[in-house]
């Protein structure tokens, strides 16, 4: 039987380096041939193989194009020259063959890459792919809608061998490629940062981000790179923008185990309707109980008091309490400076808001010593303070106009019953509370994007979620408006926060038909909600169900943060995961930790010298990658082998390979995870780094028998894999497609 097996243009056969895809075409060759086949390889120019199994070399460039291989094999192919083909390329040139060809051609497709980033099917009939898990096997099944047949990998179980003379140490092992792609967010999503909110492409190093503690963690590095694939969007209840993630990205949720709500980090393609994202309730810190002014402007001290060129002078310490958060609070609902002659500070209201113009008149000339001017005309009011020095000091603090709306630092981080006065003035500026459909609803409306995602977080503080739907009018000339909703179960908590009356009627609706029928529909419907969100963990996060998940293509640059501490931040008030997990989990463990990874393909030299600073030459070890006859005595002289991949994993060469020397493997429950890894026995599967934490700790490995290990991996030998591959040559080469 005439055979071509297609390789990579990468690396020459045999690699000298790890390079597992070269490695096993290399070896499928080579048993193919001891199998009685007439093989031909396509593969870069200098490759080599065994004379005594004379295999026919098809030579191209090193790191040529696809479409430069496709040329060097394609008339032959036309012409029939072979019985089979055995395509491992990415690109699947061999398909154009297919489309161009007037018959079927005898190729089987070997689908290499994550299959979350599978983009068409191919436009062929019966394209005969070939999966090497059923994992692998079942997401591409479920999105093209097309049978494909599984193959495991093998290894060579003489090369992957216990030697007796090697002595297990206490060391972990960490096998990888220096790539920070384990999941990235496109442009546009907006990063909680303190004080402002940025789109994540904006974000810099230094800045600081929330994270999923609570607290705000500087940026060590950002991450960008082109993608090409599938983006996972995520619709929430109670109401938030929509969130996109690729398929790998780890974020925050919580799940039923066993009647209780538990958290874990999981990919975003594992999600399911029901989910509960995270929002993380900020912390408050220690802030200011005292500004001095001069901090924040540029003025001339002149005793207790403070002035700027000829305005009235003002006091150069302010007291922060109830009254001035609340003074703070009507500034950002309905406050204006004169940005042309900075000469005042100006509060617009209702001309009926009597009570709130004397509540502001009455503080601001407390604290400033500015005597207040209230004019009216028509249905407005408005007061004024003639002091360029507030104007200038309220504008640095929460912006100049509408847009420019923020929460400044120091007022975010303090204590509650502060904030609660915050709130109190923002919603009696630009709020609304009334009764709608027999409920209390609370509203607000800003054009600042940074406003709405604060609010969200301090309200989060008492316990309520605000919904977040922002409206963009068709007419261009206006501005995105974001909107607040607080409703039910949270309607009475606004409310109280608030201090104004609660109205819950649930006989009032105006749309029921039916009002005994509808007063069931209300209780079944929030019933549920309330039941769902009144959990102990509420002091720490804020939930929101997952509503709808669909996955769409995309093609652009995506985006990613290294995050010191925490290793986390929140875009759209969720909490996501970033990178570096495992030499951090080690470090927090206090585990001796051994890092080889691949330095011939690098994706990114930044993260790659971020990974090198990791290196204290003790507890924490990282090197660059070893040649594959080193990578035997690794695997047995360490207690474990660690691997977390940063996608979904395909197959997982190094599991089978570290379990054959009969040391133990510790893996992230990813793609094929399960079918390698007997549970307990030649290892473990994780879900969470908590879970990985935890096994560590309890040093789980130590009670795994090498022998255990060694036949696990005996269920996966490179004759085994090349064997099956044969079969479906078969298949194709008697025209059995599939």
């Amino acid at each position: 039987m005439k055979v071509l097996l297609i390789s990579t243009s990468v690396f020459p056969l045999p690699p000298s380096g790890y390079a597992g895809l070269e490695n096993l075409v290399f070896t499928w060759a080579c048993e193919l041939s001891k199998l009685g086949c007439n093989v031909s390889v396509v593969a870069p120019e200098g490759s080599t193989f065994p004379e005594e199994l004379a295999i026919e070399l098809i030579p191209v460039p090193l790191r040529c194009g696809e479409d430069v291989m496709y040329g060097a094999y394609k008339d032959r192919l036309m012409a029939g020259q072979w019985d089979a083909v055995f395509d491992n390329t990415w690109l699947w040139f061999s398909v154009l063959a297919q489309m161009e060809a007037d018959r079927q051609l005898p190729i089987i497709h070997c689908h290499h890459s994550d299959p979350y980033n599978l983009g068409s099917p191919p436009p062929i009939a019966n394209p005969c792919i070939v999966a090497f898990s059923e994992a692998q096997a079942n997401v591409i099944r479920s999105r093209w809608g097309i049978p494909v047949q599984v193959v495991h990998h093998g290894i060579d179980l003489d090369f992957y061998k216990p030697d007796p003379s090697v002595q297990r140490g206490n060391r972990y092992l960490f096998l990888a490629r220096y790539t920070p792609e384990k999941g990235c967010i496109p442009s546009g999503h907006p990063v909680i940062c303190n004080p402002a909110v940025k789109q994540i492409e904006d974000v810099k190093v230094g800045d600081k981000v929330l994270s999923h503690d609570g607290l705000f963690h500087k940026v060590t590095e950002t991450y960008k790179r082109h993608y090409k694939g599938e983006l996972i969007h995520i619709r929430l209840w109670p109401t938030f923008p929509e969130l996109e993630l690729t398929p790998e990205h780890p974020i925050l949720v919580f799940r039923y185990d066993n009647s209780s709500l538990r958290d874990q980090w999981i990919a975003a393609a594992d999600l399911k309707v029901g989910d509960r994202l995270a929002i993380p309730i900020p912390k408050s810190q220690a802030g200011h109980r005292v500004l001095k002014l001069e901090d924040f402007i540029a003025v001339k001290k002149i005793g207790s008091q403070v002035r700027h060129c000829n305005s009235q002078p003002i006091p150069s310490r302010i007291k922060v309490d109830r009254d001035f958060m609340r003074f703070c609070g009507y500034y950002i609902a309905e406050g204006s400076t004169d940005v042309k002659n900075w000469n005042g500070l100006n509060l617009h209201f209702h001309a009926a808001e009597t009570h709130y113009v004397s509540d502001v008149s009455q503080i601001g000339e407390r604290l400033f010593g500015i005597p207040a001017i209230t004019t009216t005309e028509g249905n407005r009011a408005k007061v004024q303070f003639r002091s360029c020095l507030m104007g200038r000091l309220f504008a640095s603090w929460f912006g100049r106009v509408a847009s420019e709306r923020a929460i400044s630092q120091w007022a975010f981080n303090l204590p509650k019953p502060l904030i609660q006065e915050l709130i109190k003035g923002i919603w009696r500026g630009d709020g609304y509370s009334g009764v709608d459909y027999g409920q209390t609803t609370h509203r607000y409306g800003t054009v600042s994007k940074t406003l709405a995602y604060q609010l969200v977080l301090l309200l989060a503080k008492f316990g309520i979620v605000a919904e977040l739907r922002p409206y963009r009018p068709n007419n261009t000339r206006y501005q995105t408006q974001y909107h607040l909703l607080v409703q039910q179960p949270y309607s009475m908590k606004m409310s109280q926060l608030l201090g104004i009356e609660h109205v819950e009627r649930k006989e009032d609706y105006r749309f029921a038909q039916n009002s005994h029928q509808q007063r069931g529909h209300f209780r079944r419907r929030w019933g549920r909600i309330i039941r769902l969100y009144r959990k102990p963990h509420l002091n720490r996060y804020i939930l929101c169900r997952v509503k709808e998940i669909h996955k769409a293509p995309f093609e652009g640059d995506v985006f990613n943060l290294e995050v010191e501490d925490s290793h986390s931040y929140c875009t759209h008030v969720m909490a996501v995961h970033n990178c570096l997990e495992i030499v951090h989990t080690a470090k927090k463990c206090r585990v001796p930790l051994d890092a080889f990874g691949d330095l011939e393909i690098i994706a990114n030299e930044e993260y790659a010298r971020k990974c090198f600073e990791e290196n204290d030459g003790r507890q924490i070890k990282v090197a660059p990658g070893i040649p594959r006859i080193e990578t035997v005595k690794q695997y047995q002289s360490h207690k474990a082998l660690v691997t977390w991949p940063n996608y979904v994993e395909i197959f997982g060469l190094t599991t089978i390979e570290c379990m054959a020397t009969g040391t133990p493997v510790i893996s992230k429950d990813s793609g094929a995870a399960q079918e390698l890894i007997k549970h307990g026995k030649s290892g473990f599967v994780v879900s969470t780094l908590d879970e990985l934490e935890d096994l560590i700790k309890s040093d789980a490995v130590s009670q795994i028998k090498p022998e255990d290990c060694r036949k696990q991996a005996e269920k996966f030998s490179i004759q085994k894999s090349a064997e099956g591959h044969l079969r479906r040559l078969q298949d194709v080469a008697e025209g059995h497609y599939w």
